[in-house]
């Protein structure tokens, strides 16, 4: 691909427009955090909890998967809000 081909479709297409404006990306980032935080403290307080193992284990599995789906946003967000600043 040339440089007058890519020039033409970059001229052609759409503008990109993100889905999270980046002003608001920090507080997403902290509420993330949060959110996160409370739900693996959940998970390691049904690790303590006196049901059967395999109740626990499917619950702990469960909270520990959203909560690690909470992080990863919240390091995404983190690294969109303030990695275009550094």
């Amino acid at each position: 691909m040339d440089y007058a081909q890519l020039l033409r479709e970059f001229k052609t297409s759409e503008p990109f427009e993100a889905p999270f404006a980046l002003d608001s990306q920090p507080k997403y980032a902290v509420l993330s955090l949060i959110i996160s935080l409370m739900v693996i403290s959940l998970a390691l307080a049904t690790a303590w909890s006196k049901r059967s193992f395999p109740v626990k284990l499917i619950i702990y599995t469960v909270l520990s998967f959203i909560g690690s789906l909470f992080c990863g946003s919240a390091a995404v967000f983190l690294a969109n809000s303030w990695g275009v600043y550094v």
